[in-house]
């Protein structure tokens, strides 16, 4: 079942599992799907193409999303992400430790859509785009020999798996990212959409939205104490 945060004439708020397309796609295991299914049995009548896509997450990242419920809203809504105004916050666990406590990567990545990954590259050419990060660690633990660090991650810019490709050219691949290079193969990616803030589309009132991973699930169960206390 969808879990929903908040629901209003303009917009809703919600969690996306894990496995499950932020976009519309065939079938029915996509975000737009399960809003619409929400919606209808929640007496709310609604076309399914005024339920529009705001931002993404990867098919296995989880976590806080916002859809925009009209034209209108949807509009304000992406200006509100290229001012800068609407914020994405994440927490991630990551395998070793970062240098300094608090920081900002700042990198030039390249997306191969024929791999459909990302890569660091070391200068401005086609299909290269800037991608800006900040982050701030939070705790860092020795579970099993292995060193492992909870982080608090903001975006600057949405690139494809910003997040995931900056931590790993860095020798910090996120815990159960297979695809760039973690050695953890018993657990689901730990990256969790986990805070969203932006302005009403209606007034000037600051909405933010917080859902915390669920602590008692594979590693962030070692970070319970830290998580819950954000």
């Amino acid at each position: 079942m969808l879990k929903v945060l908040y629901y209003d004439k303009n917009l809703i708020v919600c969690i996306k599992p894990y496995g499950v397309s932020s976009e519309l796609t065939q079938g029915e295991n996509n975000m737009v799907s399960l809003i619409y299914d929400y919606l209808l049995k929640n007496n709310i009548v609604i076309n399914k193409s005024d339920i529009r896509v705001i931002h993404r997450l990867d098919n296995i990242v989880s976590g806080v999303m916002v859809y925009s419920l009209n034209k209108k809203s949807a509009s304000n809504l992406c200006g509100q992400i290229v001012n800068h105004i609407f914020q994405k916050e994440y927490l991630t666990l990551v395998s070793g430790v970062p240098n300094e406590k608090n920081g900002i990567m700042n990198d030039l990545l390249f997306k191969d859509s024929n791999k459909n990954k990302s890569f660091v590259v070391n200068r401005m050419r086609k299909g290269v785009k800037k991608a800006s990060l900040e982050y701030n660690l939070i705790e860092s633990k020795n579970i099993n020999d292995n060193m492992i660090s909870l982080v608090k991650v903001k975006i600057h810019t949405g690139r494809t798996h910003q997040i995931r490709v900056q931590f790993a050219s860095r020798k910090m691949p996120i815990l159960g990212d297979i695809k760039y290079g973690s050695k953890f193969f018993d657990t689901n990616i730990c990256l969790w959409s986990y805070r969203i803030t932006f302005k009403s589309t209606d007034t000037d009132e600051i909405l933010k939205f917080l859902y915390l991973p669920d602590c008692n699930e594979n590693y962030w169960r070692y970070f319970n104490t830290s998580i819950n206390n954000l």
